[in-house]
């Protein structure tokens, strides 16, 4: 797949410097910038696909994506164990392009990345419907929650090792929280997440979804990590 011809240009002139040729002694003292884009190479429309930026390096990571969709959304999130991550979903079928600059000092690093969107196009007035997590692995952990009202116990078992390490051995994707309040680029409520938003009667509200987007399970968070991971290996194995 070839890259927008724009995109190498933009490139250019971000790694060049404001007043001629680059001291090497910042240079120096700069960290390498890496950048490196982990993610499916196909999806299916309307389901949500994670952009992974682990390994990469630098002072600023900058998304650029083409073509800009209006009607999908792109949103760049920070986790909770600090990974950043794009989250990408298209209601229509398509090709899209994603590049990420790590920049440090006057260097930069580029990765790129080409993911196919398949699926039939939506009716012109489609019924709303409950979009469930990516197809990726075979059981998601999903918590709505609301970050500023955690209590230290909630925090910490979000945050927990144990359950990240049960995940990280099943092959599983890690836990996802959402916000009840997250907002898209247009202050809108992410259509692919209102459904598990608007279902979360208390917070923090737990979904385990397959893989094929059935709710095997939804209901208040367990209150510790014993509980939740004996609730994760019923339907995990």
């Amino acid at each position: 797949m070839k890259i927008p011809h724009f995109i190498p240009i933009v490139l250019l002139l971000a790694g060049l410097g404001r007043a001629g040729e680059p001291s090497l002694q910042l240079l120096a003292a700069e960290a390498e910038p890496a950048a490196k884009i982990t993610a499916p190479a196909k999806a299916q429309v309307g389901f949500p696909v994670q952009l992974q930026t682990e390994g990469s390096v630098g002072k600023a990571l900058k998304w650029i994506v083409f073509p800009a969709e209006p009607d999908a959304v792109f949103l760049a999130v920070v986790t909770e164990d600090g990974q950043r991550v794009g989250l990408f979903v298209s209601p229509k079928p398509g090709t899209f392009y994603f590049a990420l600059v790590a920049a440090s000092g006057e260097k930069i690093a580029v990765a790129k990345h080409t993911l196919v969107v398949e699926g039939p196009r939506p009716n012109p007035d489609p019924a709303p419907q409950p979009v469930p997590p990516p197809p990726v692995g075979k059981l998601w952990t999903v918590i709505v929650a609301e970050s500023g009202q955690l209590t230290p116990a909630q925090g910490k078992l979000v945050a927990s090792k144990a359950v990240a390490d049960y995940l990280r051995a099943k092959g599983f994707p890690k836990a996802w929280m959402i916000d009840k309040d997250v907002l898209d680029e247009n202050d809108r409520q992410p259509p692919t997440l209102a459904e598990y938003i608007a279902r979360a009667k208390s917070l923090p509200y737990l979904f385990l979804v397959s893989d094929a987007g059935a709710v095997l399970h939804e209901g208040s968070l367990p209150e510790s990590e014993e509980a939740l991971l004996q609730l994760l290996k019923k339907f995990g194995g």
